[in-house]
């Protein structure tokens, strides 16, 4: 295996913890936090594993560490983006997990909401969008170097936005709240 492909599995293998949930990128990692929080109250994330960033949905690619990941710890979830369920999946059923027991695909089936951020409530994008005309524009018709840079930056405005005016509850937080159930059943100890 490359150190490429290692790399963002590194700090699976220090881990002291005997559950693991696996989101994309810093983002992810960054909103399951925020759910974590205990005024979430019956809502917020009930884990007490780790939350590892794998680094993008082709890491997931690799049958073989999930396999060692699968088979190290007790508890394992793995998220990603919806857009990438077809691809995905097909890799994580080779496994025997299994949806919504092991992984679950994030995002809502409609266009540009099949990722984390397609859960935002209608005003946060809105207002990021608003903000950030240029990003937008260079998100759908720059480079492709200039769509995924834009892309990130607007990941992180709309996080930045979202911790700014959100409070915990079903009106910025509903549909993380579907996930974190899934989650929370899939990652509860037995």
């Amino acid at each position: 295996m490359s150190s490429d492909e290692f790399k963002p599995w590194q700090k699976l293998f220090g881990s002291q913890s005997d559950a693991i949930l696996l989101v994309e990128g810093d983002t992810d990692k960054a909103y399951f936090e925020m759910l974590r929080e205990s005024s979430h109250g019956s809502n917020a994330l009930a884990f007490d594993g780790e939350i590892v960033i794998y680094d993008g949905a082709s890491t997931l690619k690799n049958n073989m560490l999930l396999r060692f990941i699968k088979n190290r710890y007790k508890r394992v979830f793995l998220t990603f983006d919806l857009d990438m369920r077809a691809e995905i999946e097909r890799c994580l059923t080779s496994l025997d997990l299994k949806k919504d027991q092991d992984y679950f695909a994030i995002g809502i089936d409609e266009p540009g909401k099949r990722a984390i951020e397609g859960l935002l409530p209608e005003s946060v994008r809105t207002a990021v969008f608003a903000a950030n005309a240029d990003l937008v524009m260079a998100a759908t018709s720059g480079t492709k170097d200039e769509r995924e840079s834009a892309r990130n930056s607007l990941k992180k405005k709309f996080l930045a936005e979202f911790r700014r005016v959100a409070q915990p509850g079903s009106e910025y937080f509903g549909e993380f709240y579907r996930v974190v159930k899934v989650a929370n059943r899939a990652l509860k100890v037995a």
